[in-house]
């Protein structure tokens, strides 16, 4: 729902995965908006990370280490952490000051996503305690990891807010995260092309313009917008197009 919120007890709800081939007519009008709800369940404990031998261990004493082969995806962090601010305008402003110039106290807003719960906790300058909330996209879908990056805006209990900064350890997520994803929409674009016009495929699938592409010359290198801002859920939504029409000459 949008622009509103409700109080719930229910469990909590799983974090989305990335989208399959089946799903490439996902909406890209859902990737810009999204509403909040206050939850109240219990939170998972935070684990102790474990080595590919199912036993704790710090990093430096971890057996297999050395062993394993690297990741295809970077790690997800247990934790994203976002900050946001705005000025909250003085109910009588000073003097000379119009009212509506933004001119008062300045309040700011922690925002940290639980990626093992799918849950947010708000913490303002004045709370005593976080606030629980799960935030929705346009389509009545959680939103994952994947749905924030800085710069995104979330409906926030009613209020329209940005994400306009993130830990370091979030935005290196991001921007690893969204560099494996362009790999790969690079590469399914790359192959599609080998049996159509890619460019002209993707528009009557719903993409009129690549993402991070340069709109004169879409098949020159693309670059990710560094420090986290990013957003990967677009890359997915053509990730997922392109695997959806790659089908029709696999077969």
């Amino acid at each position: 729902m949008r622009g509103g919120f409700w109080i719930v007890g229910a469990a909590t709800r799983s974090v989305p995965r990335e989208p399959r081939a089946t799903r490439a007519t996902t909406s890209f009008m859902a990737l810009r908006s999204s509403s909040s709800t206050l939850v109240n369940t219990p939170l998972s404990p935070v684990s102790q990370p474990r080595s590919l031998d199912g036993r704790e261990h710090g990093f430096l004493d971890d057996p297999t280490a050395q062993l394993s082969a690297a990741p295809k995806r970077p790690p997800l962090p247990e934790v994203l952490v976002f900050q946001s601010w705005w000025n909250e305008e003085d109910s009588k402003p000073p003097p000379n000051m119009r009212s509506g110039d933004g001119i008062g106290r300045r309040r700011q807003l922690e925002l940290r996503y639980l990626t093992r719960d799918g849950l947010f906790q708000m913490v303002t300058d004045d709370a005593v305690v976080p606030l629980s909330l799960r935030v929705d996209r346009a389509d009545g879908e959680p939103m994952g990891p994947h749905d924030l990056h800085v710069g995104r805006k979330l409906d926030v209990l009613g209020r329209q807010t940005t994400l306009m900064k993130a830990s370091a350890k979030t935005i290196a997520w991001i921007d690893a995260e969204a560099k494996r994803l362009l790999r790969r929409r690079t590469a399914l674009y790359d192959e599609l092309g080998r049996f159509c016009d890619a460019r002209r495929a993707l528009a009557g699938a719903g993409v009129p313009r690549l993402y991070l592409a340069n709109p004169v010359a879409p098949t020159d290198k693309c670059e990710i917008k560094q420090g986290g801002a990013t957003s990967c859920a677009r890359l997915l939504a053509e990730i997922a197009a392109l695997e959806s029409l790659l089908l029709g000459y696999r077969r």
